[in-house]
């Protein structure tokens, strides 16, 4: 969702500090042994621990939510009272209505590479934007787009900030093009159903369409009974193109479940071209305990089947998967043939994506089988992202085209260099005290792999925030050497190296 996430120091050593009790992994449906990963690598520990807390920053984000509904009904009556239109408060100076602030332009965008026929004179193609800023206030945003597209017809998704604050409670919101992208239409908010006036869709949005039939599915996270609500859940909704205008069925409620016990997260659909039947797979959280499930419905959506486990509870701590999956993919093959690819935190260094296959359109799934197993960037995220704990999902297709490779399945993941390696040796180099100053590249201070790097944090160092946050006042950094021509030099890294660039694999089922 467009709130922000914590990323603190402070929050990191909380989590690592929860992996020594038995507090979130303390599962009431099945008493199994593992349940503090104490049979885990301690970086694997904490990246467990990590997965668990978006359950529990999603409890704290309602908390805060009910505490700001309550501020802003406090101010609306004081300013009726008062007659005024902006509030003076603490003796502070009166602060103008944001909604009437200008604000700058956005730059123009800038291509840093060269389109195909750069050399032909061709020009980059311009940005068109599929939102309307009306309304927006300057803490707002739109993030986790979905698009998809059949013929001429695209339809655009997105976390809106904007409901936090109209008064809506919907912080969904979606465009649709009729010219295959040219020009976009932003149409607001999702439907929700007449008998559940609170229904509010909050988060994670995504769109799947059937591509022989153009029928336009989305589907996200929803509060049924509103941010107030004691339930959360899944909910979907069918759609299609009447000339340029989108039309939508009644929404449709897959799954709720009690916010005191479970929470559902990082849903995702996929369409049966020759069938038209629709699957949805999703991270179901029991104590802040996950594992993967799945649903399947009909093209109408008329009802959902019952929910199926898919990633593996197990008494034995070396199969168990509870509290170690995320991020599930289901994807149909042309022959029918449903697949369902998770995310799968290792034990000792290395993670996995996992295959489910069903044969019978989802009925069953038979057990998971390992894709590949690769390095997780844990603890950075790949350069230019915002999260200092990202942890990375894959993307998956299949082919459909009737040639010669019809029926393969293809998965892209991202994955970094073994940085485990360095973690027992990180810091043996002795120390490196920083001495002021040294802002400037003439005046820095010089070190060598290995070291402990000690000094002053302070927000004039040149670091982005979340490394800063990271290493508070201590950084240790190690690094390979490199051969350049006839000389030997040492090439210092961060202790979490950047991830390479993203791979791709295709499977033959």
């Amino acid at each position: 969702m467009p709130r922000t996430r914590l990323s603190s120091a402070l929050a990191l050593f909380a989590a690592f500090a929860l992996s020594f009790g038995l507090g979130p992994f303390a599962s009431p449906a099945v008493a199994a042994p593992g349940r503090t990963f104490e049979h885990l690598a301690p970086i694997k520990r904490l990246q467990a621990l990590q997965l668990a807390r978006e359950p529990m920053e999603h409890k704290q984000e309602r908390k805060e939510f009910a505490e700001r509904q309550r501020e802003l009904r406090r101010l609306a009556k004081q300013m009726r009272k008062s007659g005024k239109t902006a509030l003076r408060v603490g003796g502070e100076k009166a602060r103008k209505d944001v909604r009437t602030e200008a604000f700058p332009a956005a730059p123009a965008p800038v291509f840093g590479e060269a389109t195909p026929n750069a050399a032909a004179g061709e020009a980059a193609p311009t940005n068109v934007r599929c939102n309307t800023p009306t309304g927006d206030t300057a803490g707002d945003g739109q993030c986790e787009t979905s698009l998809v597209a059949w013929n001429q017809y695209m339809i655009a998704a997105w976390n809106d900030g904007k409901g936090f604050h109209d008064g809506t409670n919907q912080y969904q919101g979606y465009a649709t093009s009729a010219d295959g992208g040219q020009t976009w239409t932003d149409r607001g908010t999702f439907p929700i159903p007449a008998g559940s006036p609170n229904w509010s869709w909050t988060s994670d949005p995504v769109l799947a369409v059937n591509s022989r039939t153009g029928a336009f599915y989305f589907s996200a996270l929803i509060d049924p009974d509103g941010p107030s609500g004691n339930t959360n859940g899944i909910g979907v909704v069918k759609g299609r193109f009447s000339g340029s205008n989108i039309v939508w069925q009644t929404p449709s409620l897959v799954r709720s479940v009690s916010y005191s016990t479970e929470f559902l997260d990082k849903q995702w659909l996929a369409v049966d071209p020759g069938t038209g039947r629709v699957y949805l797979s999703y991270t179901r959280f029991v104590s802040n305990v996950s594992e993967i499930n799945f649903q399947a419905s009909d093209s109408a959506l008329t009802s959902w089947s019952t929910p199926a486990l898919v990633s593996v509870n197990s008494n034995n701590i070396a199969l168990d998967e509870r509290g170690l999956v995320q991020g599930s993919r289901p994807l149909v093959g042309s022959d029918g043939t449903v697949y369902l690819v998770y995310y799968k935190i290792g034990l000792v260094d290395v993670d996995a994506y996992r295959l489910a296959k069903s044969t019978n359109f989802g009925a069953s799934f038979g057990s998971p089988t390992t894709l590949m197993t690769f390095y997780p960037n844990f603890g950075t995220g790949a350069p230019g992202f915002n999260r200092a704990m990202g942890i990375q999902f894959a993307s998956v297709a299949a082919d459909h085209s009737g040639g010669a490779h019809d029926g393969r399945i293809h998965i892209t993941w991202a994955e970094s260099l073994n940085w485990f390696d360095d973690l027992t040796g990180i810091g043996l180099a002795g120390n490196r005290s920083e001495v002021e100053p040294n802002g400037a590249p003439a005046g820095a201070n010089t070190f060598v792999s290995g070291q402990t790097l000690r000094g002053d944090l302070a927000p004039s160092c040149s670091w982005p925030t979340r490394w800063r946050r990271a290493c508070s006042t201590r950084c240790a950094c190690s690094g390979p050497t490199a051969r350049r021509g006839s000389r030997t030099v040492s090439r210092p890294r961060p202790t979490s190296r950047p991830a390479s660039a993203p791979r791709i694999r295709s499977r033959r089922p």
